[in-house]
């Protein structure tokens, strides 16, 4: 998964500010583009370490539902919805080990 962030030198020029959109809405400072990128990473890491998860809701599900499907085509809408929570989870879960063992990695590298 790839998260969009805005990286911009400081006006004096000595260091640089990433900024991080929604859902995160957070900005991280440092003295090079490379290290403020590191950091930003990290910031998003600690967020699913902590239990963060990421979800969408289904806006054509909502509207089906505020306009009245019958009841097959909410059925089917149903079972859509689920296969894709299924899928987005396992996509999470194995993002998390993956990160998880990045981050691993890491510490056995910087031991």
């Amino acid at each position: 998964m790839n998260f969009p962030i805005l990286i911009v030198p400081s006006k004096d020029g000595s260091s640089f500010r990433a900024s991080l959109g929604s859902p995160f809405n957070a900005t991280v400072e440092a003295p090079t583009s490379h290290e403020v990128e590191i950091k930003a990473a990290e910031l998003i890491r600690e967020q699913f370490r902590k239990g963060g998860q990421l979800r969408w809701i289904s806006a054509p599900a909502i509207v089906a539902e505020a306009v009245g499907e019958d009841e097959l085509d909410r059925e089917i809408t149903r079972e859509w919805l689920a296969t894709i929570q299924e899928n987005r989870q396992k996509f999470d879960e194995a993002e998390r080990r993956r990160i998880e063992e990045e981050d691993a990695e890491r510490s056995r590298t910087a031991s």
